[in-house]
């Protein structure tokens, strides 16, 4: 890897988060890029909404190829305490209280009818028959 983490872009296997950053971001977010020891030599840095933060060298892939780590501020939480995406999504896939079954799901969206108040057109009603 490289001593300067702005010429990330000489790394194999990084160039593709480059490319979908920049597709997603359009370039009106500010993304920053450092190394883990980079970003880890400054432990008080409180992260700012909105930015997006690059760890150059997160992890490795197959290929020991650079991967990179990204994580998005929240202008509050300290940027070595925010989560990676990649940690965020794993986390998510395997909450098994947020996900529900589909017939879950028909249950209690059968639980509540809404229609249209007829002595009152602006209004709704919904009841629990």
């Amino acid at each position: 890897m490289s001593d300067n983490p702005n010429n990330y872009l000489n790394e194999p296997g990084l160039r593709l988060y480059d490319t979908l950053i920049k597709g997603y971001v359009d370039g009106k977010v500010p993304v920053l890029y450092n190394t883990t020891t980079g970003w880890n030599s400054q432990p008080s840095l409180v992260s700012a909404q909105g930015f997006l933060y690059v760890y150059t060298d997160y992890k490795k892939n197959a290929q020991n190829q650079d991967i990179a780590g990204i994580k998005f501020g929240d202008g509050q939480a300290y940027l070595i305490d925010l989560p990676f995406i990649d940690e965020m999504l794993y986390e998510h896939l395997n909450d098994n209280i947020k996900h529900i079954t589909q017939q879950e799901r028909e249950f209690w969206n059968n639980k509540v009818r809404c229609y249209a108040d007829p002595n009152n057109p602006d209004s709704l009603i919904f009841t629990t028959n």
